[in-house]
């Protein structure tokens, strides 16, 4: 009889070692993918709002409304859902990829003399690939964005059609 309750416990607690560990990497998962489809939601809602309004920033040199590069994207965004008195219609937005992490700048000053003052935030960490490619008009995927470029028998661009994101 203890033989077999020996046998019967044995195969009891192997039983819920594998269920703890089968819950404890579905957490995992679950949590991971949360946090894909948190950080994706405030990434298209950024790119929805995106206005072409360019800014003022130190020695009032005049910032494009839109700055792409492979590893930094900058934008005016508009928050006109939630307007007060005082919060500004504008915000200045970042994305940049930065020691394998998208990371999300927030400036705290539309048109800022002090460019330095801003709030990060990690979007995404632990990447092994982080870059921007950018869509024109011509349906063209860009490493670069210009606004002021002008193509053959073409107008300025200032925003791009689409933001890809590449993580």
């Amino acid at each position: 009889a203890l033989a077999i309750f020996a046998i019967l416990a044995l195969i009891t607690s192997q039983a819920l070692k594998v269920a703890f560990r089968t819950k404890e990497i579905l957490f995992k998962q679950t949590s991971a993918l949360s946090q894909l489809e948190l950080g994706f939601a405030l990434l298209i809602a950024d790119v929805n709002q995106i206005t072409a309004r360019p800014v003022l920033g130190n020695e009032m040199h005049l910032f494009p409304a839109f700055i792409g590069q492979p590893d930094y994207v900058e934008f005016t965004r508009s928050d006109q859902a939630i307007v007060t008195i005082k919060q500004p219609p504008f915000v200045r937005i970042a994305y940049l990829c930065k020691q394998n992490k998208l990371i999300r700048r927030r400036f705290n000053h539309l048109d800022s003399q002090d460019r330095q003052q801003f709030l990060d935030q990690t979007v995404f960490a632990d990447l092994s690939v982080c870059r921007f490619s950018y869509l024109n008009a011509t349906l063209d995927v860009l490493p670069l964005w210009r606004s002021g470029a002008i193509k053959q028998n073409q107008q300025r661009e200032p925003l791009p059609k689409a933001i890809q994101v590449t993580i």
